[in-house]
């Protein structure tokens, strides 16, 4: 194709663009999917000291090794899914 590569340093300006809207849009969902799950329990009268309790189902990990190598990964995943709505964070 006869194209140049990328530079690290273009490399890198796309990345933290990336990095900070994939940022935005979780929080968004996730506030969503909180505020959802809050109604969800004060309409069902499910309190806490006064404070709406919801219920989550979490799961995470991250990278340890990968084959004949020893890593440690910088970041990991995680997930969070509301238990009334069924809804989803990662």
């Amino acid at each position: 194709m006869n194209s140049p590569g990328l530079s690290s340093t273009s490399f890198s300006a796309i990345e933290q663009e990336v990095g900070e809207w994939w940022l935005a849009a979780l929080q968004e969902n996730m506030l969503q999917v909180g505020a959802e799950e809050r109604r969800i329990a004060m309409e069902n009268g499910f309190f806490h000291q006064g404070i709406p309790a919801i219920t989550v189902i979490t799961d995470g990990g991250w990278s340890k090794r990968t084959h004949k190598h020893s890593y440690n990964a910088l970041g990991g995943v995680a997930i969070i899914i509301g238990q009334a709505t069924k809804n989803f964070c990662i």
